[in-house]
């Protein structure tokens, strides 16, 4: 089956359960009477709308995928294009939704263990943070499906790259740091590092990765803390999903704090600049990613940047980020 059927069989099945997950909610919430309290009742329904949200999800990402243009490079005088718009608008929703619900899990998180009372009515709080997952779920959902129909897997290394790749974050790390990596990881000393492509290295070893493993766990976790009250899951397993979502949301906060010192140093603000604008100066890629401008400047203006793999759409390999 091609990437184009595939396509089209998800984007049936996504409209289905949307469909279903969309009626279920709507039952839910019109219901006549409820038995729960307003805190177990924003529970349910966040546990009850995850497969219209999944559903949804697929529908999104599934169009996003078809609308995809083939993979080349769009270019203006002096700049290039990082990031689809589409990229972009994902980006900042996820990051929207990230916020809030880091936000309001701390705090649920403090309250418990400084046994203060919180700031808002706790169900105000928890309705706050399963708006933020809820988000969470459809970017994250969106996000995978285009990705997997594009085949686009720019932002890890390729199969068999991750020595070439390793050695690349060895040279974009202070030295003291890389000299630990080299001796950590065995690699040979003095040996040049590759050139830097449309994505750094560090992005692609330890930034996407890390985004990809932690944003997993927590919604994972979360989602098997939800269904709780509407399947009878094992002690066992909620007190294990509720000790990894806390300590994921730990790591999480780290991780946010090295992503913001990573995107804002200044040698990086175009980069920043170009998840607002999706746009970034031709100057600063010809000077920080030589192996993405010789990639560009190799193909004619407007052609594809390299052969396009069977895909949703001609040209299928997306030019997202």
């Amino acid at each position: 089956m091609n990437r184009r059927t595939l396509a089209w069989l998800l984007l049936g099945i996504g409209l289905v359960v949307t469909a279903v997950g969309g009626l279920q909610v709507f039952q839910l919430a019109t219901a006549p009477a409820q038995p729960w309290s307003p805190l177990l009742r924003d529970n349910v329904v966040f546990a009850l709308s995850l497969p219209f949200l999944v559903g949804l999800g697929l529908v999104l990402g599934t169009v996003q995928a078809l609308l995809t243009p083939g993979r080349r490079v769009e270019q203006r005088p002096g700049q290039l294009r990082r990031f689809a718009p589409s990229t972009v608008l994902l980006h900042w929703t996820n990051a929207v939704g990230f916020l809030i619900a880091l936000g309001t899990g701390g705090i649920q998180y403090l309250t418990g263990v400084l046994d203060k009372p919180p700031p808002a009515p706790l169900w105000v709080i928890y309705r706050l943070h399963y708006i933020g997952a809820s988000i969470m779920v459809l970017v994250a959902t969106t996000f995978v499906t285009a990705r997997l129909l594009t085949a686009d897997y720019r932002l890890l290394p390729p199969r068999g790259g991750w020595i070439r790749h390793l050695r690349g974050l060895v040279a974009e790390l202070p030295t003291p740091l890389g000299n630990a990596v080299v001796w950590a990881l065995g690699l040979r000393r003095g040996r040049a590092a590759p050139p830097v492509g449309q994505f750094t290295y560090y992005e692609k070893t330890v930034d996407f990765p890390l985004w990809t493993l932690l944003l997993a766990a927590i919604l994972l976790t979360g989602a098997l803390k939800a269904m709780r009250y509407l399947y009878p899951l094992p002690g066992a397993v909620v007190h294990a999903a509720s000790v990894i979502h806390v300590a994921t949301m730990v790591l999480l906060t780290l991780k946010l704090l090295d992503h913001l010192r990573y995107m804002l140093a200044p040698s990086r603000w175009p980069l920043l600049r170009a998840m607002v604008t999706t746009w970034v100066a031709e100057q600063h890629v010809r000077e920080h990613h030589p192996a993405w401008y010789a990639e560009v400047t190799a193909a004619p203006r407007g052609a594809p940047a390299s052969p396009p793999p069977e895909g949703v759409a001609p040209g299928a390999a997306q030019q997202h980020a």
